[in-house]
This record gives structure tokens, C-alpha cells and sequence, in this order.
């Protein structure tokens, strides 16, 4: 193993510590500005995360020590606004509250989102929304068109 794949997987381990934030921060080149650490320099972290994006060996290190479903489940994670939008769509808790993309095309090649809301009665109130209504943020509807 070379050095740098060494000193990359050290470098993760080191300050993601966890599955879940390493693959996290692989599928993100922007470098996280909240991690608070006195050793931690940002220069370094997106030098060693590009290496990481190109080495096999060090893709297998990850997918050895994260796993491979959570691999992919992070990288979805990553194609939303937020985290409680991606937990929203793709892992409802059930109830009558609903946020889906709809069948409808946009004129930018992507598709509504919509918020459902179920009355218990049988009848459904549909609202077209443009923005996350958890953070905010305008949905990218051309990231979810295969939803």
C-alpha cells in the first residue's frame, strides 16, 4: 500500500471516525467546515479526499470499513438540500404527511415535488412545492428525475 492511501485512510479514520461521516465526506469534495479540531486543515482534507476518490485501493479500504449498502445510502443522502428532506422521501416514518416527486415534467427537464397530505377520509390534498420546506433551500428537481 502506498503511503499516501496510508496517510488518506489515517486522515479519514482520524477525523470522521465513524461509517457514516466517511462516506459522507466521500461523496463531498466540499470540505466541512465543522469539524473543530486543532490538527485539522482543510487544504489537507481535499488533497487526501482527492486521492481517495481515485485510488481502487483506497475505495476498497472504505467500502471494507463503511460498508457498501451505507456507501450508498450516503451518496443519495448527498443529491438532496438536507438530510431531513432526504429522510422525508426516501425513509418515511409513515402517517398521513407525504413528500413525493411527481409524474408532472418541468420546463428544466425535472419533475414537481409535491407534498401530500391524506385525511383519513380517503381524500388527498396535494400542494407543488419549490422549496424544501425543511431548510428552505430550492429543490433540484433534475437530480431526483429517476425517482
Amino acid at each position: 500500500m502506498a503511503k499516501i492511501c496510508n496517510q488518506a485512510q489515517d486522515w479519514l479514520d482520524h477525523h470522521y471516525s465513524f461509517g457514516h461521516a466517511i462516506a459522507l465526506r466521500y461523496f463531498s469534495m466540499e470540505c466541512t467546515g465543522r469539524i473543530n479540531r486543532d490538527d485539522f486543515d482543510p487544504k489537507t482534507d481535499t488533497d487526501l479526499l482527492a486521492h481517495v476518490k481515485e485510488c481502487s485501493e483506497c475505495y476498497a479500504w472504505i467500502v471494507e470499513n463503511v460498508g457498501l449498502e451505507l456507501l450508498e445510502r450516503q451518496k443519495r443522502l448527498t443529491e438532496y438540500c438536507c438530510p431531513v428532506l432526504f429522510g422525508a422521501v426516501e425513509e418515511p416514518k409513515g402517517g398521513n404527511l407525504q413528500l413525493k416527486l411527481t409524474p408532472y415534467p418541468q420546463r428544466d427537464g425535472g419533475h414537481n415535488w409535491s407534498l401530500s397530505l391524506d385525511s383519513g377520509s380517503g381524500e388527498e390534498s396535494t400542494l407543488i412545492v419549490n422549496f424544501c420546506p425543511f431548510c428552505g433551500n430550492l429543490i433540484q428537481t433534475a437530480d431526483h428525475s429517476s425517482l
